[in-house]
């Protein structure tokens, strides 16, 4: 039997081997496995936690149920240490991995080679009509009493599964504890299932439904019914839920006196669940052979002993049938019992009709006819088994006869060996004659396997068809479940495979796991004759248990509050209801308390992997005492060492925590949004803040440093989108781009931002290099006469200046006496009509601020557009690592060292002149060849 253990609640961070063996040790001592268990599961398993723990309880071995209400399994292993575990109180799931997913049905927990139950339940579960039965009994209002309580009360059966099916209707869980079920059960010897022993599922198949049937007594105040025989209850005061599992079925049995005269004797009795014999390979065989059987011995009513047949026809139909496959059987050989693993074939729907007394008459000659095909079919079967196993020699008579027919052959042809018997010449016409004799015999022999053969196949279709009647396909039966054993004889694990009409798809129900699979997964397991996996229990359902008037769905699987409800919500008593919501709500504490206790841990390893580098930035910015154009501008890494660098070390260290809790809560909620009474608050209040002395000083802000964050969050993030502005239009003139470069300066300084930072100062000086280098593209230009060139040029710049300008700037006044100049030395002939028309225009446009655009500014390049959208959606307050090569902080230092030190030094030299002195130049120290004048 299997107990399912997956994830444990336990976390083990960065620890070293050493420690992680002495914590493993810890906890599994502290769960009563002995030292010595202890360190030989975790040698064996190579200190994986999981694994040592799953080791200890598959090798617990010699079950002992302990007493009391606590259903504990005490074992006893081989070298006599003892040691105990609660298995009820044992959780294989953590409170996030047990969380129920909504629309899939809900597991049981194994508390201990309880699978077997677990499978019977499951499958009941799934039957509506049952369940609306169980449902149907008032049961005492137990909402006063204590909760942490239910699962140690011994209440009444059918009180539990009430209390069972609501909360596995409406649980928020993935699987439900039914310790409290099992406790309240007893089996026919009075004594107490216990968890931890192993239970046979059609035995207590038989023990469930007859307590049930008591419980119901007792509610029914019949307590006089409860000590009367089954079928009396069945006769006289049967409840719905025991037509439910029982039926009535008639037992003939017929004799002959020794002076001929004939014998009959019927009785009347009830029945539960069907044996079927492995050994007949499909349902419809078994159970023909369990009601037509042969008795030797027999004692007529004149004490003669004679032979009898015994038949047997139900008169009285359960709504659900249950077929328990006899796979296990007592081996004289081994003196033990042993599983069979035989295929065994069943239908997905099955007709009863020809094992009803009514059908009686009708299926007589019917049954005669199958039984001379049967008989006739296992002739036949004989015959090929005889000749495949020819008398018991584990060989073939058709490999016996060819191996003499070759034999014979090369004797007649002298093949053999010298030292072999070698034949005489006046023998070999006769070796020659057997030799073809046997090859003949070989060949009738093959003729007559394969007719058999075909003659098996079709009686088989015969026999498969002999029932196909109308008449007897009135009582269909559907198959509902298949409960499969996996193991030996003594010992393995039950699942289910329960078939969902509603959703038409088959699950699987191995314990507290529940999933979906194929018809083929389903029959691959079931059938039998592939591994150790086969059905051990068949449930078929009369399709009135599944009818549904309603419009709605009998299963949506959902939680208990749900607006999608179905009807099975609907059958829960409200006490029920209430207790299924108090339960769902402890569930929510426990899961909201082991979220906190995950998240601080990852909080605060990530708070101080931030804090250090955020730290290790603001000393590195010390060092560098900001210079622009250095490998990195640190104050553009993130909002956190900004603020540092401001000398705001307490909001600092508060957003990096609000930004770590952002990031690892579940529900993204800030610091501010967290409630005081949140277990993620009071773990970080009692915990975090106590322990760890690199965190901020409170978790909560006051109001003047909620303003003060606020303000310093909107200026950074202008800074930053200014870094990002700044960036591109320094990338475009460092590729060149000059145009590009215009319309992103002109973009840039519209903003017309009141703040002074260099990231809005470096674009008003760069793009005044840019328009005095390319005020020096005109002069070459017109040295090159490259006329038309350089009036284009010359209208950008114009244009720039115009718009951008004051005329008090001196870099206005700088081209203006360029422009001058030029106008003095250039002529109508040298530049032609349109050129020199075109250069009074522009010096017009210089002097009277009236310029014609030379390029639609207003039209952005794609990448500015991409930018500028992109920096809508820029979160300065978000942490960002900031260091590598694609971050900003990296990018702009990188832009801006490329201008300083590349081709824009000469215009840079000249801008510093201008801006700092205001010394003017002439036009020829704009040329770098000034062989132009």
């Amino acid at each position: 039997m299997h107990l399912l253990v997956s994830k444990f609640n336990i976390q083990f961070l960065n620890i070293e081997m050493g420690s992680r063996k002495e914590k493993f040790i810890s906890e599994l001592t502290a769960m009563g496995f002995s030292l010595e268990n202890t360190l030989n599961a975790l040698e064996l398993c190579e200190y994986d936690f999981n694994s040592s723990l799953s080791y200890l309880i598959e090798n617990s071995n010699n079950e002992n149920p302990a007493d009391g209400q606590n259903s504990s399994q005490e074992s006893t292993p081989s070298n006599n240490s003892s040691y105990k575990i609660n298995l009820n109180t044992l959780e294989p799931l953590n409170p996030e991995e047990r969380r129920r997913i909504k629309g899939v049905p809900v597991g049981l927990k194994n508390i201990g080679n309880t699978c077997y139950f677990n499978s019977l339940i499951q499958s009941y579960f799934m039957i509506p009509s049952f369940v609306r039965e169980i449902f149907g009994y008032p049961i005492e209002d137990n909402t006063n009493k204590k909760m942490q309580n239910l699962q140690n009360e011994n209440g009444r059966v059918l009180e539990q599964l009430q209390r069972l099916f609501a909360h596995m209707i409406g649980t928020n869980k993935m699987y439900i504890d039914p310790t409290f079920v099992l406790n309240c059960l007893v089996n026919d010897l009075k004594n107490d299932m216990k968890m931890g022993k192993q239970n046979d599922v059609g035995e207590f198949n038989i023990v469930l439904t007859s307590k049930i049937d008591e419980s119901i007594k007792q509610l029914e105040e019949n307590k006089n019914a409860i000590d009367k025989p089954l079928i009396e209850l069945f006769d006289g005061n049967s409840s719905a839920l025991a037509d439910m599992f029982y039926g009535k079925q008639c037992e003939i049995i017929k004799s002959n006196e020794e002076d001929g005269a004939k014998v009959k004797q019927s009785s009347q009795n009830i029945f539960g669940q069907i044996n079927l014999n492995i050994h007949h390979e499909d349902l419809y065989s078994a159970w023909d052979s369990a009601t037509n059987s042969k008795i030797e011995g027999f004692v007529t009513p004149k004490n003669h002993i004679a032979n009898a047949s015994h038949s047997i026809y139900i008169n009285k139909l359960p709504s659900i049938l249950l077929f328990q496959i006899q796979r296990v059987f007592y081996d004289n050989a081994s003196s033990q019992a042993v599983k069979t693993e035989d295929k065994f074939s069943f239908p997905k729907t099955i007709y009863v009709d020809r094992f009803l007394l009514k059908n009686q008459k009708y299926t007589k000659s019917l049954k005669l006819k199958a039984e001379n095909l049967r008989r006739e079919i296992k002739d036949l079967e004989l015959f090929i088994d005889s000749n495949l196993n020819y008398n018991s020699s584990s060989m073939s008579l058709q490999n016996i006869l060819m191996s003499s027919a070759d034999f014979v052959n090369k004797l007649s042809k002298n093949e053999l060996s010298p030292d072999h018997i070698k034949a005489e010449e006046e023998k070999q016409k006769d070796l020659i004659t057997t030799s073809s004799t046997l090859f003949y015999l070989i060949e009738q022999l093959k003729t007559q396997l394969e007719a058999a053969q075909d003659r098996i196949n079709t009686l088989k279709l015969e026999l498969e068809s002999i029932y196909d009647t109308q008449e007897l396909k009135k009582s269909p039966y559907l198959l509902h479940s298949i409960l499969v054993h996996e193991g030996q004889a003594d010992k393995g694990h039950y699942y289910s495979f329960i078939y969902d009409p509603e959703d038409q798809r088959w699950r699987k129900y191995n314990d507290i796991h529940v999933t979906d699979v194929t018809e083929a997964e389903v029959m691959a397991s079931s059938i039998g004759g592939n591994g150790s996996s086969s059905a051990y229990c068949l449930v078929y359902l009369d399709p009135i248990c599944l009818e549904n008037v309603s419009q709605e769905r009998f299963r949506t699987y959902s939680i208990l509050g749900d607006i999608n409800d179905d009807l099975y919500t609907r059958f829960i008593p409200e006490q029920l209801k209430y207790e299924v919501k108090y339960q769902n709500d402890r569930e929510l504490e426990q899961l909201y308390e082991w979220r906190a206790s995950m998240a601080l841990n990852e909080i605060q390893e990530l708070y101080l992997a931030r804090q250090a580098a955020s730290y290790d930035h603001y000393i590195k910015f010390r060092a560098q005492k900001s210079t622009p154009g250095e490998t990195i501008q640190y104050e553009l890494i993130n909002f956190a060492t900004y603020l540092k660098i401001i000398g705001a070390e307490h909001l600092s260290r508060w957003q990096i925590l609000d930004t770590c809790v952002k990031e690892i809560d579940q529900q993204k909620r800030s610091l501010a949004d967290i409630e005081k009474i949140d277990p993620l608050y009071i773990k970080l209040k009692k915990n975090f803040l106590k322990n760890c002395k690199e965190g901020p000083a409170n978790l909560d802000l006051k109001e003047s440093e909620i303003r003060a964050l606020e303000k310093e969050l909107n200026s950074f993030g202008k800074i930053l989108k200014d870094a990002y502005l700044t960036t591109h239009s320094l990338k475009c003139m460092n590729k060149g781009k000059i145009i590009d470069a215009m319309k992103s300066f002109v973009y840039q300084l519209q903003l017309s931002r009141d703040e002074s930072t260099i990231y809005q100062k470096i674009p008003r000086d760069a793009h005044k290099v840019l328009l005095l280098k390319v005020m020096s593209d005109v002069i070459k230009n017109l040295a090159a006469r490259r006329y038309k060139e350089a009036m284009e040029f010359l209208g950008h710049v114009i244009m720039m200046v115009c718009l951008v300008l004051e005329e008090n700037d001196p870099h206005f006044k700088q081209i203006e006496l360029v422009v001058e100049e030029l106008s003095q030395r250039v002529d109508e002939k040298e530049l032609g009509p349109e050129n020199f028309q075109k250069f009074i225009e522009l010096r017009t446009a210089l002097k009277t601020g009236d310029f014609v655009s030379s390029f639609d500014f207003l039209d952005q390049p794609s990448k500015l557009r991409k930018l500028v959208a992109r920096l809508e959606m820029l979160n300065p307050y978000a942490w960002k690592d900031g260091w590598r090569q694609k971050d900003i902080a990296v990018q702009f230092a990188k832009e801006l060292n490329e201008l300083k030190h590349g081709k824009y030094t000469k215009w840079i030299n000249l801008h510093n002149k201008l801006a700092n002195h205001a010394k003017f130049v002439e036009s020829s120290d704009f040329l770098i060849d000034s062989s132009w004048s």
